[in-house]
Formats: structure tokens, C-alpha cells, sequence
């Protein structure tokens, strides 16, 4: 899990023309570990809200550390907004697609929604010292300073009633 939290750590959003949209938060990835969407924080500070963007519309460039979408600045900012305390339901993900042009994916019981995330505070740019630590300190968390921006992961988890 630890390099799905660096895996976009510090990398910029632009749209199809080069403008900057805002800075990946968030990446949301299906039960095999397959990124299915990045969350863009938009605007001055992250102010502007923030929404998802779909993986298939994405180009990303490592080298640069920074991901070009097949959107327009317009099209990603009057797109559907999330926050930290909203589950991603089907219906959502419906209209994040639909918005982008993309066919919508059949809802099924076998594919679960984005549930809330819980490890952070709602709100605030999240750091290490945010994120729940492991019981035992693993070796390549030791040195990283607790001040250090994060993307937040979010996994898809099917909901089984009790």
C-alpha cells in the first residue's frame, strides 16, 4: 500500500490544452489494486473543491510528475464534486463518466463503492502524521518526515448486510 501512496505523490493535473487544473489527492483503486480514478483537488489551496477523473481519460507522464487528462479545464471543474466524507457511490461514479463522455460500468453486488475516508482531517491537506500508522514501523516509513503531503487511497470494498 505504501507505493500506491507515493505512486502520485506532488503530481500536477493539466488539461488537453496545458493549463494546470489542480494537484492529484486522492487515487482510488478496485479490489486488484487497479487505479480506477484520481482525485483532483482544484483551485487556490484546494479551495475550489475536488473531483474524480477517471483513469482511461488520464495520460500520465512520470518523468515530469504530472498527469494530462483528455478534458478541458471547464469540463474538470463543472464536473461532480466529492469531499472527504462521501462515500463514491455507483450513482456517482455513473455521473463522473457520464460527464466525461465514458460509457457507465454495470453496478453489480460483486462490485463494491468508495466508502468514506476515515484517516484523515476532513478538510486539511493530509500529511503523515495524519495517517494511521502500522502497529509495527516498517523500515521505509522511518525516516519520512510526519509534514509530508500524501495521496490519500481509497479501495472499492464490497458491502455484505448482516
Amino acid at each position: 500500500m505504501r507505493e500506491l501512496e507515493e505512486r502520485y505523490e506532488g503530481y500536477e493535473v493539466y488539461d488537453d490544452a496545458g493549463e494546470k487544473i489542480g494537484k492529484v489527492d486522492d487515487l482510488f483503486i478496485d479490489e486488484a489494486d487497479r487505479e480506477e480514478y484520481i482525485g483532483v483537488k482544484m483551485g487556490l489551496f484546494g479551495l475550489s473543491g475536488k473531483t474524480l477523473i477517471p483513469m482511461e481519460i488520464a495520460h500520465v507522464e512520470e518523468q515530469q510528475r504530472r498527469i494530462e487528462v483528455d478534458a478541458s479545464k471547464d469540463q474538470v471543474k463543472n464536473a461532480p464534486r466529492y469531499h472527504d466524507e462521501d462515500d463514491i457511490d455507483h450513482a456517482f461514479e455513473a455521473r463522473i463518466r457520464k460527464h466525461f463522455g465514458l460509457e457507465s460500468q454495470e453496478p453489480s453486488p460483486e462490485r463494491g463503492t468508495y466508502g468514506h475516508y476515515v484517516g484523515t482531517k476532513v478538510g486539511e491537506g493530509a500529511t503523515r502524521r495524519d495517517v494511521d500508522e502500522p502497529l509495527e514501523p516498517r523500515e521505509e516509513t522511518r525516516d519520512v518526515p510526519l509534514e509530508q503531503p500524501v495521496v490519500l487511497i481509497r479501495v472499492r470494498r464490497v458491502r455484505t448486510m448482516v
